[in-house]
């Protein structure tokens, strides 16, 4: 009998962004969904983990400058480390004020083609 695929559909042209990538069910997802066509942001706790993760896609996505692009448009501060983001946001931030940059994050997350 044949495996069944992680994912059954297509996923060419969305982005998505995937936690706890660098190991276990983050990384099963990650590889899954870059062979189904998808753009991945990957996030996790150790960078050693992450870099093991990103050399198991072929090729490395591109998503980073896009997206500093459009969170860019939408008044954050942020930055393309490659295929990693950084963000600088003020030292002093209230909870409602992170609501809202990650609210702006997420409006740019949708844009990223």
């Amino acid at each position: 009998m044949k495996p069944m695929p992680v994912c059954a559909m297509r996923l060419d042209g969305k982005t998505m962004l995937i936690t706890g990538a660098g190991s276990g069910i983050g990384r099963a997802l990650a590889v899954a969904c870059a062979e189904q066509g998808a753009r991945l942001l990957l996030v996790g706790r150790r960078r050693a983990k992450l870099e093991e993760t990103r050399a198991l896609l072929d090729p490395p996505g591109k998503t980073g400058p896009d997206l500093v692009a459009r969170a860019q448009e939408h008044g954050l501060i942020v930055r393309a480390l490659g295929d990693r983001i950084a963000f600088s946001p003020p030292l002093i931030i209230s909870d409602a004020e992170i609501d809202r940059m990650f609210d702006r994050f997420a409006a740019a997350l949708d844009e990223t083609g």
